[in-house]
């Protein structure tokens, strides 16, 4: 059935959106139609919809039907936010993208918002297809409560050059990464994740040649991972001297690796402070710390962003 820029079926009392068929970039999703309400959106309602730019989806809606945890915005290549009423029981939003209620599972990033994106600490979950297609965003951060990475998670993330893989992520699912075709630098914090319903990286579509880099002294390694050559991860500190009143050196390492360097005053009682973010896809990081002489002792360390 039709009424107006909506196709829809009705299951019982409740209307299931079928398919969006108008024109507009802005889409707000009715609460009712004719006297309905929608609660239901399926698979297939705006899958490959080029016009789309950003949706409202109202408190009605608790579920996608046939998903099996996708949402309906498959190849919405300019979509770039998604916003979720506040009321609603089922989802939630942050920035455009789109979340279980509780913000435990990021379900989408919407195709055609780009650039840098750092996932919300106390997400657990990053669902399949979460960041399918995103091939604007140029760098992701994980952040240590993730657990999961669920199948096709980052597929055709052909902007990623690296990515960290935090210590918590227990286990990453088939095709998470296929399509990243100039991801060739993959770190991991921890111990190896379990790979699990087939391959995290297939080889048989890989452009350029990967390598899995480890923290050395994680366990469970061996000398490949996902098909792929493994090696420790190993950082250079150069040239330690004062330049200008300033403690400064360089930090090399693997290509694009994202580094926080840290300080303190005692090992034995540490409070580590960050002095410096930074990455090396430019090559050598010059650190700079000009409170050194402050100090009867000053010590430094360095971890992955």
């Amino acid at each position: 059935m039709t009424s107006g820029d909506w196709q829809y079926s009705i299951n019982g009392n409740n209307a299931i959106i079928t398919r969006y068929i108008g024109s507009s970039s802005d889409v707000s999703i009715p609460s009712t139609i004719n006297g309905l309400p929608v609660q239901y959106i399926d698979i297939a309602a705006f899958s490959g919809n080029i016009t789309l730019t950003n949706v409202f989806i109202p408190s009605s809606v608790y579920a996608v039907l046939n998903g099996a945890g996708v949402v309906p915005f498959d190849s919405c290549i300019n979509l770039a936010s998604i916003v979720v009423d506040p009321s609603n029981l089922a989802f939630s939003s942050a920035d455009g993208v789109l979340f279980n209620k509780k913000q435990t599972s990021l379900l989408e990033y919407p195709n055609g918002k780009g650039g840098s994106y750092a996932i919300p600490v106390g997400v657990l979950r990053v669902a399949s297809y979460a960041f399918d297609g995103c091939t604007n965003l140029t760098s992701v951060t994980i952040p240590n409560t993730v657990t999961n990475i669920m199948n096709q998670a980052f597929h055709s993330c052909s902007g990623l050059t690296s990515i960290t893989i935090p210590a918590s992520v227990q286990a990453i699912g088939a095709f998470a990464f296929t399509g990243c075709d100039y991801l060739t630098n993959i770190f991991f914090a921890g111990n190896p994740p379990v790979a699990w319903d087939g391959p995290v990286f297939n080889p048989d579509w890989v452009i350029l040649p990967k390598i899995m880099y480890y923290i050395p002294g994680t366990i469970g390694w061996g000398p490949t991972y996902a098909g792929f050559p493994t090696s420790p991860l190993k950082l250079a500190v150069n040239g330690p001297t004062v330049l200008g009143g300033q403690f400064s050196f360089s930090v090399a390492g693997p290509f694009s690796i994202s580094i926080v360097v840290e300080s303190c005053t005692s090992l034995d009682s540490a409070t580590w402070s960050p002095i410096q973010i930074g990455n090396l896809s430019a090559g050598p990081l010059s650190i700079s710390d000009p409170d050194w002489a402050n100090y009867p002792a000053r010590f430094y360390r360095i971890r992955l962003e």
